[in-house]
């Protein structure tokens, strides 16, 4: 690295760093103040808050870093041309493209970081900071956050539709699960269960009602057992909750808090 980039990055970081940490101190201060009845109320500890501010760190730290390197670059921008640095600059022969490179790799990094945030932290990051203000609460409510009730979803590419009770999406358990299957030849497979549960590729349901209706039979075909097993279905728990955080985008007030992940989009 040339002299001349360590001195452009290092005027560039100073200011930047100022400004990352001086927008979070603003940030968490506001937010601090404004959420201290709700900490209150759901009996956080110091520890507890610290906690809650650092899950929630990648979310604002998505809408800071842009912000504060755009501020960051106008100072050293602004410093440099203040003592003519630049036209010393230009003058020694270095163009202008040379002259960004430094200011265009700083740009690249914080976007390589910037996508990996929003990608791997911050789609998980209303989720974790709910069960945080949860932890302290009766059993029975913050148990609740890990249970979503009367779920439907359809994987329409195998023609399966799923009603379910209760789900879990901590486990992947499921309490009365109905599986509508349409197979080839018109042939229908609705199954019932008690429940459901998810391990190793494979669901697993319990005490089992099955019927099987086709245009060759007269009548339904109508079975059960305790266990009935399937390994060959695509849906899996991380398919499941996707869907459910899709779904929530419909009502106004998660659609405001719901970030998705590339991933979840796919």
């Amino acid at each position: 690295m040339r002299l001349l980039d360590r001195y452009l990055l290092r005027e560039l970081m100073v200011p930047l760093i100022y400004c990352l940490g001086g927008f979070l101190i603003f940030w968490i201060s506001f937010d601090l103040f404004s959420e201290f009845n709700e900490f209150q109320r759901s009996k956080l500890k110091p520890l507890d808050i610290a906690e809650y501010y650092l899950v929630r760190t990648p979310e604002e730290m998505s809408v800071v870093m842009p912000v504060a390197l755009l501020l960051a670059l106008l100072y050293a921008l602004t410093n440099h041309a203040r003592h003519h640095e630049l036209t010393a600059i230009r003058a020694a022969g270095v163009s202008l493209w040379r002259l960004s490179l430094p200011y265009l790799a700083v740009g690249f990094v914080f976007s390589a970081v910037l996508f990996a945030i929003n990608e791997l932290w911050v789609p998980q990051t209303q989720e974790r900071s709910k069960r945080i203000l949860a932890r302290y609460m009766a059993e029975t409510s913050a148990t609740s956050l890990d249970w979503r009730k009367n779920l439907f979803f359809m994987n329409t590419p195998e023609n399966r539709s799923w009603s379910v009770e209760a789900y879990n999406l901590m486990t992947g358990e499921m309490l009365q699960p109905t599986i509508v299957w349409e197979l080839p030849g018109g042939v229908k497979r609705v199954i019932n269960a008690e429940r459901g549960r998810y391990a190793a590729g494979t669901w697993t349901f319990f005490n089992v009602q099955e019927t099987i209706t086709s245009p060759e039979r007269m009548f339904p075909l109508r079975t059960e057992t305790n266990v009935l097993s399937f390994t060959n279905f695509s849906e899996n728990p991380e398919l499941i909750r996707s869907d459910i955080k899709v779904n929530t985008l419909s009502m106004k007030d998660a659609a405001k808090e719901a970030q998705l992940s590339l991933q979840e989009i796919v």
